[in-house]
């Protein structure tokens, strides 16, 4: 007998988890690709902004910050973790706080490491976005599938 249709004979919990994983990886691939274009929307407003429009790389970098903000909200609410049933108005809140957060330790070590101790400010810029990533994607996973009752 032929059969039309493919069938896995894997059991169905074994088939769950593996969804599960290729979700997992789907949505970590999908913030990879927001984080770098995070990552050039940041560094090409600030090095613009210091290096051709003269603006103090700090105030450069704050209104990189902002922008970032404001794009990645929607980013990560429409693209990395699509379908999501909260509201929209109530997720900005929970993620402008968060959000807001991260963005002050950023600004904190930005300065800390340029302005007081004196690092090459690209170098810094690099390095605190970077760490940044890591550690927000460990948080907006769980702020954006959170369930609401």
């Amino acid at each position: 007998m032929i059969h039309s249709g493919f069938r896995s004979r894997k059991p169905k919990q074994e088939r769950h988890r593996h969804e599960c994983d290729m979700t997992l990886r789907k949505k970590a691939f999908r913030f990879l690709q927001l984080s770098g274009l995070s990552f050039l929307v940041n560094f090409g407003i600030t090095v613009i902004g210091h290096e051709i429009l003269g603006v103090p790389a700090e105030v450069a970098f704050a209104l990189a910050l902002i922008t970032v903000f404001v794009m990645n909200f929607y980013m990560l609410r429409y693209y990395v973790y699509q379908g999501i049933d909260e509201p929209a108005v109530r997720q900005f809140i929970k993620y402008a706080g968060s959000a807001v957060s991260f963005r002050g330790f950023e600004y904190l070590f930005f300065l800390m490491f340029y302005t007081w101790f004196g690092y090459e400010y690209k170098l810094v810029l690099v390095s605190v976005l970077l760490i940044s990533s890591i550690i927000k994607f460990l948080w907006y996973r769980y702020l954006f599938e959170l369930k609401v009752d």
